[in-house]
């Protein structure tokens, strides 16, 4: 054995064990794996570097023993950041309130279920409350991203009676991984439910255009034959083969009339007529000035929740997002005043039919400006700058901004060696 190790080069595995212990502990630390995923790992890297297979207990046991050493460094770490307040105002997450059913874990990691207006504002409540436990400002940059989200998950589907069997340590940082989860995931929730609220109406819309198309249809049909007639009857008729030119089929209105009474009848025309000018919008309005309309009598709908957005939620925007972030914040001040004046509004924001349901509508006074369209015009343009991320939320992570997460300078420098190293 010594001799074949000699000629094929291969090391002992004790000379390599004290190497192979650095680089599991930093594979278990920033990844979290399972024992067997590092076991089946440790044997690859021990291939690798050309070094004799231990016994499978013998490897076993190491992986074992670093990675319990890994997950108790990881959880006293974050035990470590909390405060004796911050530790007992955790631990009351898993008790059940006088009267209650649940613990208070089980209640706030429970999401929105309905789309609506009072639902929305629910959401943003449930969002405040978990903000205010101020476990999202504690700085966890140290911990592995991986590792505080295998800690969350385990916390968010896990039960609170299970929880709390645990030692403080593995409890504490289970609980403050999942607060500082929710922290983020209540902002994701109601920004969802943002988003479906202000597509609905455009969606809704689409569905009644889709409903008074048979009238159309038939409408149409009916007009276009009565004027095909007229076309046919009216016109000078040429004989494609000779050239020669004909006079028209009838000389008088009436006797028109009578050519287009026999396809169509004069009541089902004027039937025709008024239901195309009921259906079809005027000439001169844009594809969105419809479920525009449509949207500002959902005003109810927007109102309990409006100025909590801005509130609640840490939004930040990009130079071109920034215009469409400030008249958010402005909106609260002119919900429910009985006149604004254009001059209190960003009017750069109004494209489109915007323009004309916000400044020129039937009902305005001269001086004042439609509050309840300029609303929806700001949240159609935060809804778009949002989904485009040139506005985000900062203690958001679906909706936060995309570079926020990536590590530079002396961030990266301190992590460097244990990423490169696993």
């Amino acid at each position: 054995m010594r001799k074949l190790r000699k000629v094929l080069e291969y090391t002992e595995f004790a000379e390599a064990e004290s190497e192979l212990r650095v680089w599991v502990d930093a594979r278990a630390w920033t990844t979290g794996e399972g024992p067997k995923a590092l076991f089946d790992a440790a044997v690859g890297w021990l291939r690798e570097r050309r070094v004799l297979l231990p016994g499978v207990t013998t490897l076993a046991r190491l992986v074992a023993s670093v990675r319990e050493v890994s997950n108790q460094r990881l959880w006293d770490s974050l035990y470590g950041l909390l405060s004796t307040g911050q530790r007992a105002l955790l631990d009351s997450l898993l008790t059940v309130p006088p009267g209650a059913r649940v613990s208070e874990l089980d209640r706030l990691r429970r999401g929105p279920v309905r789309i609506s207006g009072p639902q929305m504002k629910w959401a943003l409540e449930r969002a405040a409350e978990i903000d205010a436990f101020g476990m999202g400002e504690l700085d966890v940059s140290g911990i592995p991203p991986r590792r505080l989200a295998e800690l969350s998950r385990y916390g968010v589907d896990g039960k609170a009676s299970l929880l709390r069997r645990h030692g403080d340590s593995r409890r504490l940082a289970t609980l403050l991984a999942t607060a500082v989860y929710l922290t983020s995931r209540a902002v994701d929730d109601a920004l969802d439910l943002l988003e479906v609220l202000l597509a609905r109406a455009e969606r809704e819309t689409a569905k009644q255009k889709l409903k008074t198309l048979p009238r159309m249809e038939r409408a149409g049909i009916r007009l276009a034959t009565a004027f095909r007639v007229v076309f046919d009857t009216t016109s000078e008729q040429v004989d494609t083969e000779s050239g020669e030119i004909s006079p028209p089929e009838v000389a008088t209105l009436t006797a028109m009339w009578e050519r287009i009474e026999e396809v169509v009848p004069r009541e089902e025309l004027a039937a025709a007529i008024a239901a195309l000018f009921e259906l079809a919008p005027p000439i001169d309005l844009d594809a969105d000035e419809a479920w525009r309309t449509t949207l500002v009598t959902r005003f109810p709908t927007v109102r309990p929740f409006l100025a909590l957005l801005v509130q609640v939620v840490d939004f930040g925007a990009t130079p071109e997002g920034l215009p469409v972030l400030k008249a958010s914040k402005v909106l609260p001040d002119l919900m429910g005043r009985k006149k604004v004046g254009p001059d209190e509004i960003d009017t750069s924001l109004l494209v489109g039919s915007w323009r004309r349901l916000v400044l020129s509508a039937p009902h305005l006074e001269p001086g004042t400006v439609d509050w309840k369209a300029y609303v929806f015009c700001v949240l159609e343009s935060f809804h778009r700058m949002l989904r485009r991320r040139e506005v985000f939320a900062k203690n958001s992570s679906k909706w936060g901004a995309p570079r926020a997460k990536l590590l530079d300078g002396e961030a990266w420098e301190q992590d460097r060696p244990t990423v490169l190293a696993s």
